[in-house]
């Protein structure tokens, strides 16, 4: 009897054993390094090797650091990937990268991604990639940074002709949509289309000035439209800045609008506020010295009326 018992126990513990190493196996599958020639997974190094590893496999906190910095290594010292490289990127990509990963590390290595795409030959390839995931993705960060790369591409010249009207139709749909959170970056975008030094469509301004005066509208949107239209905002800014039940950032953007393009009249309006908030009265000193420095320098360009 005791024998028997003593067959189940240990019978029983070997289960154990193969069961745990069982679910072990589940957890933490063998990698094939075959599949990426030269790779050391014992001693990792920044390489392709090792960013395809992590593309494909995940990787873990240290592979994933140094897939980046291979890519930003890349991008750093102008060096563009090969067809071959640049195809199994963009693919990757357009499969969202590893399940495994959490949502921070996407961004950062889609970023790091995106820069060395600039580089490459596939400009309308990734063109579309960038527009779907300005449109579609779930993140709001990603969409951003979609932009971001866009706007990249048309200042680099690698955007025009059709695929860039088409872009530019979907910027205006972004900046007119209610509710849009990326509707301040577009109408940036929309603003600089043709070059800093093109004066803006009164178009895109009124639809800026519109935004900025939207209080449906996120804040950061609105500050982001104060300051994408310049001196053109600048009546609506006189008045948001002494508004008190405007957000604070709003007026904060409203008064650096001021300090950037008003008169002596404005600046001793601006004075008055330094009984407000601290963060109101922080914000009116560096505008007060920007019209004072405007005013002094006499071969500057004349300030605004009041």
């Amino acid at each position: 009897m005791l024998i028997a018992m003593s067959v189940i126990i240990v019978a029983a513990a070997v289960c154990w054993k193969i069961y745990q190493a069982d679910e072990n196996s589940k957890a933490q599958p063998a990698v094939k390094t075959d599949c990426y020639p030269g790779l050391n997974l014992k001693q990792p190094q920044a390489s392709y090797q090792l960013v395809r590893y992590v593309f494909e496999q995940g990787g873990d906190e240290l592979t994933r650091k140094l897939a980046i910095n291979w890519l930003d290594k890349q991008s750093r010292q102008g060096i563009p990937l090969d067809e071959q490289r640049e195809k199994w990127l963009l693919d990757v990509l357009t499969a969202n990268g590893h399940a495994g990963w959490g949502q921070e590390y996407r961004f950062w290595i889609f970023n790091s991604a995106f820069n060395v795409l600039q580089m490459g030959k596939e400009q309308e390839k990734f063109t579309r990639f960038l527009q779907k995931l300005a449109l579609d993705d779930s993140e709001k960060t990603m969409r951003l940074y979609a932009l971001q790369h866009l706007e990249l591409q048309r200042s680099a010249g690698n955007l025009d002709g059709a695929l860039a009207d088409e872009i530019k139709k979907n910027l205006q749909e972004l900046t007119s949509k209610q509710g849009s959170q990326t509707a301040g970056t577009a109408l940036a975008m929309l603003i600089k289309w043709d070059g800093s030094e093109t004066p803006p469509d009164p178009e895109l301004v009124s639809l800026a000035l519109g935004l900025v005066k939207d209080s449906e509208r996120p804040v950061d949107i609105r500050v982001t439209a104060i300051h994408t239209v310049g001196d053109e905002a600048l009546a609506t800014a006189r008045v948001l800045a002494f508004d008190t039940t405007q957000p604070t950032m709003v007026r904060k953007a409203a008064i650096a609008c001021i300090g950037r393009h008003g008169s002596a009249a404005d600046m001793a309006k601006l004075k008055s506020l330094k009984g407000a908030s601290f963060r109101i009265t922080q914000a009116t000193r560096p505008a007060i010295q920007l019209i004072r420095k405007r005013l002094s320098n006499k071969s500057g360009a004349e300030p605004i009326p009041f």
